[in-house]
């Protein structure tokens, strides 16, 4: 039996994107994240490649196989179709490991199961949900107004962080670090790079403050109901319906 090779081309010039793109072209590859160095002077490039997820369905075999963690005698170059800049260099190409421990397991069913090898399904732990049992499905009751979930650091010296979302994915509008929903209605919305949509009323109640962007209102207007407007620079515009005074001017 012999290893068939999964193979895609990539030029030496390509972005961060197109090197993403071609990538997860491979069937045995699902998603990964490419960040590009700066080109040196004769067109060469350094490409960081991160392994964010591998197929639910492993595109393995007995020639071939790993648990997260290929060997770097996996990976390849073929530079059959590379043209040198000049007459001065030679193509070349390097595949270093960058990261090769605590990496993320790549095991039959997440390891929190049993795999059926002749039909290739897993019969999952308790808790655990997924054609690979990678979905932990707890479900939470609380009771009356009790909390679902309480998250208390009771370290009255605690200075670190209660809750941490972070993404290995780099600030994308692709994702969302929070979805808050109340049956079929969006509540909340936070996306990964940043942008915020609430879906209902915002209320502050120790003032707002814009350090770019300016402020648009769509609808509804803006009523201020004590305090008045102070402007400090860059005056006031009233495109249309003009300025109502009621009192004080």
């Amino acid at each position: 039996c012999e290893a068939a090779w999964e193979t895609f081309a990539l030029t030496a010039n390509a972005s961060e994107a197109e090197c993403e793109a071609a990538w997860e072209t491979l069937t045995n590859v699902e998603r990964v994240t490419c960040n590009k160095g700066v080109p040196g002077p004769v067109g060469d490039v350094m490409f960081t490649v991160i392994f964010d997820k591998f197929p639910v369905i492993p595109h393995q075999s007995n020639i071939f196989t790993h648990d997260g963690n290929p060997t770097i005698a996996s990976f390849t170059c073929d530079l059959t179709e590379v043209i040198a800049a000049g007459t001065s260099t030679s193509p070349s190409c390097v595949v270093e490991d960058v990261v090769a421990t605590n990496i993320k397991e790549y095991r039959f069913c997440s390891g929190r199961g049993l795999c059926n090898t002749i039909e290739g399904v897993c019969d999952c732990q308790p808790e655990f949900t997924g054609a690979a049992c990678e979905e932990f499905d707890r479900e939470v009751v609380s009771a009356g107004d009790n909390d679902v979930l309480l998250l208390h650091a009771t370290n009255t010296e605690f200075d670190g962080n209660i809750l941490h979302l972070m993404s290995t994915r780099p600030a994308s509008s692709d994702f969302n670090f929070i979805l808050a929903e109340a049956d079929a209605r969006t509540a909340l919305t936070v996306r990964g790079d940043g942008n915020t949509t609430i879906g209902g009323t915002l209320e502050v109640s120790s003032g707002v403050s814009v350090y770019a962007g300016g402020l648009e209102v769509y609808d509804g207007g803006a009523t201020v109901r004590a305090g008045g407007i102070s402007i400090d620079q860059g005056g006031a515009t009233v495109s249309a319906g003009g300025v109502v005074i009621s009192n004080g001017g």
